[in-house]
């Protein structure tokens, strides 16, 4: 899949949003005009909000790109977006503030959750007792859809503390799984769609990372996750 952006791959723009945007709605079975969309979750949502994270651009994520090509790209879709999330936050952070995120009266809610269940140990029936009374108080309120971007894989370059973490999320992953498709929504598992592409980078050059910190991604990391998201919603071809 193309990056649209950055305009150095021999194509127009034009060209680009056609290739892009043939896949019109009726294969977005998720999204429907008007749609009020919230990203939530933790710091893999929300990004690095240091001075330097901004100036080396990790406080832009993967919803930040996922919201902006929407944006330009499917105007006629008048979708609203809005990004809630908050680094450091576990479920019960998420259920304590699910108020904040009912104001908005969303239709579609994308997600990550769990990696700082994980971290602080979490019990997984704790979780998802949070994570089910999260969602009901969000689908009472008009939530239509659940979506939780999760799947984490390790990839070329993630120090051993990463793997460590990333693996311990996936009991949490499997949980919200199950709890969202309960409730008519899905997981978008991204490791299928990241780590090719990550790997194929580390071949071009041996130090090449989709990490900035710990479990957090550069830039490009969070250009391939929005890859990802937007090809699984039927916005992107592989």
């Amino acid at each position: 899949t193309l990056i649209i952006r950055d305009g150095r791959d021999g194509h127009s723009e034009s060209e680009k949003y056609h290739m892009h945007t043939d896949l019109r709605t009726s294969n977005s079975v998720t999204f429907q005009s008007s749609d009020r969309v919230l990203f939530e979750g933790d710091s893999l949502t929300e990004g690095l909000k240091n001075n330097y994270a901004r100036q080396m651009g990790w406080d832009q994520t993967w919803a930040h790109r996922v919201d902006e090509w929407l944006f330009t790209h499917r105007p006629e879709m008048n979708l609203e977006f809005k990004n809630l999330a908050v680094g450091g936050n576990s479920t019960r952070n998420l259920l304590a503030r699910a108020d904040d995120a009912i104001t908005f009266n969303p239709t579609v809610v994308l997600f990550t959750m769990g990696t700082n269940d994980a971290i602080i140990g979490l019990s997984p029936d704790e979780f998802r007792a949070n994570l089910i009374a999260w969602c009901d108080r969000l689908h009472s309120a008009g939530c239509r859809t659940f979506i939780h971007v999760g799947g984490f894989p390790p990839c070329p370059n993630a120090d051993a503390g990463t793997s460590a973490i990333l693996e311990a999320c996936k009991p949490y992953d499997a949980v919200t799984k199950e709890v969202i498709e309960v409730r008519g929504g899905f997981q978008i598992n991204v490791a299928a769609y990241l780590l090719p592409r990550a790997e194929a980078l580390a071949l071009k050059w041996k130090d090449h990372t989709i990490y900035s910190s710990g479990v957090h991604y550069n830039a490009l990391g969070n250009e391939l996750i929005a890859g990802a998201v937007l090809t699984r919603l039927g916005f992107w071809k592989e």
